[in-house]
């Protein structure tokens, strides 16, 4: 007697796919992102993906507005700060790294991917897209950073009241850095490359 079938369609055989890829990341979330940086490390001192000098790209500060409003400039978290305000600064700012487009974070990842396909040669336009998207991701690993030291402080104060909201916020912004990252070594590995896997609907977030 033959295995059941597990799947009846395509699409559910794609879909399984999908939740086995977001249930790996989440469980093996600091090992992925320890492997994505080695990955464009590497590609980054590749040839095909060494760029002229001046065209370097240039990554503004990220610039927290609530959360500062709640920690100062310094941005950081000790033993005099409450953290419930500081948790709602945190995931307020976490929903404007794609809200200050005036869209929701699909859009948005869309936007920089059909932008970056589109840009089949160095150029200033695909100059500014990388700034961009490098100001996104230095903006959401701030934000990571910061819930890290949240949750540290949180446990140390009184574990019996614990709960996982900075972990939350932390893994968020880390799937927000890890798509956007992604799409961009994609596209140092060639245009053609990051439009097939858009296509195909292979990209991390296209499959949340």
């Amino acid at each position: 007697m033959g295995r059941p079938r597990t799947y009846h369609t395509t699409e559910e055989r794609k879909e399984a796919m999908r939740k086995s890829r977001r249930a790996y990341y989440y469980r093996n979330l600091e090992r992925e992102r320890s492997s994505a940086a080695r990955r464009w490390n590497s590609r980054a001192a590749s040839g095909h993906a060494r760029e002229r000098e001046n065209d370097a790209i240039t990554v503004e500060a990220p610039s927290l507005r609530a959360t500062e409003k709640v920690l100062g400039g310094a941005l950081s978290v000790d033993t005099r700060v409450h953290l419930s305000t500081l948790l709602g600064a945190l995931e307020e700012d976490l929903r404007l790294w794609h809200a200050r487009d005036g869209t929701d974070s699909r859009s948005t990842y869309r936007a920089f991917a059909t932008t970056l396909i589109s840009c089949k040669k160095p150029s200033q336009r695909l100059k500014k897209v990388q700034d961009k998207i490098q100001g996104r991701i230095a903006y959401v690993e701030a934000l990571a950073s910061l819930a890290r030291d949240g949750d540290g402080e949180l446990m140390r104060r009184n574990p019996r009241t614990y709960h996982n909201r900075f972990q939350q916020v932390q893994r968020d912004a880390y799937t927000v850095s890890t798509s956007l990252e992604e799409m961009l070594m994609y596209h140092r590995e060639g245009h053609a490359k990051l439009e097939k896997a858009f296509n195909e609907n292979h990209l991390f977030w296209q499959g949340m």
